[in-house]
């Protein structure tokens, strides 16, 4: 079955460097709902967004240690 048009796959099918599947979401769908992207990365969660099927960009959470300096 094809995929509707503009839809976004939830789950990616390879591993990243470091062994795990980050939450992949596509780029209209991100632009769309950034904010909720946003607060994910925020809470921990990373984030691989692609731009007609292939990894465009990753959103990761910032290291706590330069949140908690203010370094940000």
């Amino acid at each position: 079955m094809a995929e509707a048009r503009g839809s976004s796959p939830l789950s990616s099918t390879s591993k990243d460097a470091d062994g795990f599947l980050p939450r992949t979401v596509g780029a209209h769908e991100f632009r769309n709902h950034f904010g909720y992207h946003l607060d994910r990365a925020a809470a921990g969660e990373e984030l691989l967004v692609t731009r007609r099927g292939r990894p465009y960009a990753r959103l990761s959470p910032a290291a706590p240690e330069r949140l908690a300096l203010g370094l940000l």
